[in-house]
């Protein structure tokens, strides 16, 4: 280029214009979630969500989700019939909403591994996302950098789904009398509720905020990608968190409680003991209880099941006479 530029400005004028004539048709490569995709592929939504690929092969395959309605954690089998062709390679996708992704955005797949027209897969242990999941049957050779949509399965529904007290978490406040109750629901319609007592028979005791002081969040509110992009596996929709604060508990006492509200639907009965009182654990040396506490961190996850084997000699602890559990970071998986 430089012998170029010496040969004279008119020859070097014109490879200009003709370096910008070409820069001009070059098409920006499109990407989704981190995939290329076609470009003559169209973006719907403001460009969040691609459509899917459907060929007009396999008119006849047929994908069917069972039972239609689940409880929390509980399982989905699939099963497919009709699908020609079909390759060990081939894959189902799990949705939530079922009406929304793609072979790009989908929440995790399982693998056919059979070249059988028909057959079934298990998916375990489904978590109640407060949305109808839904399946899809696609081809494991992608084409142009797709996946061809073969079949779509019936929605499956969660009993008491947008209702239902998830997450539920118990908190000191800087009074040895409260215990802070927080839990999701996808809804904030009623008074957030917690009903208490002293036996799981009777709980004669309510505490309560009203529906206001519930809070959820939105992805325009995250600070930047991915965390506010909405896809299957990036931002989803977090409900709304209810928060009350429970007053006047008596010390070193074992109450029973359920969270929710008369008009939807309360959690399990669970339970809890109060910290002792300042007067019986402020001086080491005249104590008239004792505090046992379990102290750790990093729950484990090298080597599965190693959470849930931690949790567990945990949870044993507890019920072995131990007050107080601090768990000191690394616990957010």
């Amino acid at each position: 280029f430089f012998c170029l530029m010496l040969a004279g400005t008119r020859l070097v004028f014109f490879l200009f214009l003709c370096l910008f004539a070409g820069a001009a048709v070059i098409e920006e490569q499109k990407t989704f979630l981190g995939h290329s995709i076609p470009n003559d592929w169209h973006f719907q939504e403001a460009g969040e969500k691609v459509a899917d690929w459907k060929t007009t092969e396999n008119q006849a395959a047929q994908l069917l989700a069972s039972p239609a309605s689940i409880q929390n954690n509980e399982d989905v089998v699939v099963s497919w019939n009709g699908v020609s062709d079909a390759s060990t390679e081939d894959f189902v996708a799990i949705f939530c909403p079922a009406d929304e992704g793609n072979d790009l955005d989908y929440l995790d797949m399982l693998y056919t591994n059979s070249s059988s027209p028909s057959g079934s897969l298990r998916f375990e242990n489904l978590i109640n996302m407060r949305c109808d999941y839904g399946f899809k049957y696609y081809r494991g050779t992608p084409v142009n950098g797709r996946h061809a949509l073969v079949a779509t399965s019936n929605p499956v529904t969660m009993i008491n789904g947008n209702t239902e007290v998830m997450q539920l978490h118990l908190s000191l406040t800087s009074y040895p009398t409260e215990m802070q109750f927080t839990w999701t629901t996808g809804s904030n319609a009623f008074e957030s509720t917690v009903i208490y007592g002293k036996t799981p028979d009777e709980l004669n005791y309510t505490a309560f905020s009203p529906s206001s002081a519930s809070v959820t969040y939105t992805a325009d509110q995250m600070c930047g990608a991915p965390a506010n992009v909405t896809a299957q596996q990036l931002f989803r929709n977090p409900g709304w968190i209810h928060s009350v604060v429970v007053q006047n508990l008596e010390p070193v006492t074992t109450y029973f409680y359920q969270c929710g509200n008369a008009n939807e639907t309360w959690s399990p009965v669970y339970w809890f003991r109060t910290s002792p009182s300042s007067n019986e654990y402020s001086d080491p040396q005249t104590a008239e209880i004792a505090t046992k506490l379990v102290v750790y961190g990093d729950m484990g996850v090298n080597g599965p099941p190693s959470a849930v084997s931690t949790a567990t000699r945990v949870t044993n602890e507890v019920y072995e006479g131990h007050s107080l559990v601090l768990h000191i970071g690394d616990l957010s998986y």
